[in-house]
């Protein structure tokens, strides 16, 4: 745009050439605020620097856009905040509109949203997707879905196929045989842990039922010394009779 009238501001560093300096113009119906130089845009209100956009273009808002929030080097493009008190965003949406963040890798078709965290304003509910569909919902009365945007209880997991909870800690390892799983193989109920350990039940904070790793089952008894053992169990069994 260069033979577009424009205010420039030159000093002694930045020279005073037609690439110098910091420029304001007008092109077309668009405004312009143009630093030709390998320098920062510092906006300031009362006195005090408000944002800055860098010249590798990170902004900052009540910052200077210079650190990381992970560990690499482009992860930065916009910082709020002053690190001090509290700071947030506000989505300021219509009753039955969306509030939401997307995540894409294009500026065309559904790869613009791949993932993304929204919130209905008119439903109160809260969404997480990924691959461009939904993973993860909170009600607008607290009911949480995996898998369904329907939950029926405080934590409904719903799969096509199995639907398992798998545990591990430090000593199971993460593997795909690893740890302890919970769940449906319609219509069988699973109980299964990968581990060379015990199963146990219990009620009342007192352990009622065991089995152990070696497949015996104790009743009032943590130590089964037979393939069932009701030693320590002071009632008596009921057997059937015809």
């Amino acid at each position: 745009h260069a033979t577009v009238p424009r205010l420039k501001f030159s000093n002694s560093t930045t020279g005073s050439a037609g690439s110098d300096g910091f420029q304001i113009y007008a092109f077309g119906s668009d405004g312009h605020l143009e630093n030709k130089e390998a320098g920062n845009v510092i906006f300031y209100t009362s006195g005090t620097e408000k944002v800055r956009i860098t010249s590798t273009g990170e902004v900052g808002i009540g910052n200077d856009g210079s650190f990381g929030i992970f560990t690499g080097a482009n992860d930065r493009n916009l910082i709020l905040g002053t690190g001090a008190a509290s700071n947030g965003i506000q989505l300021y949406c219509g009753t039955s509109g969306y509030g939401g963040i997307y995540f894409g890798d294009s500026n065309s078709g559904n790869a613009r949203y791949s993932g993304y965290v929204e919130y209905k304003n008119n439903e109160n509910f809260f969404r997480i997707a990924t691959s461009e569909a939904e993973r993860f919902r909170i009600t607008s009365t607290g009911l949480v879905g995996i898998g369904t945007n329907i939950p029926n209880e405080e934590l409904h997991i719903h799969a096509n196929g199995t639907s398992y909870v798998r545990f591990t800690d430090e000593s199971s390892g993460t593997g795909a045989t690893d740890g302890t799983v919970f769940g449906l193989d319609h219509p069988h109920l699973y109980a299964w842990n990968y581990e060379a350990g015990d199963f146990v039940v219990a009620t009342n904070a007192t352990e009622k039922l065991r089995v152990t790793s070696t497949g015996r089952v104790g009743i009032n008894t943590t130590s089964p010394a037979v393939s069932l053992d009701l030693s320590n169990n002071t009632d008596a069994v009921a057997l059937p009779t015809g």
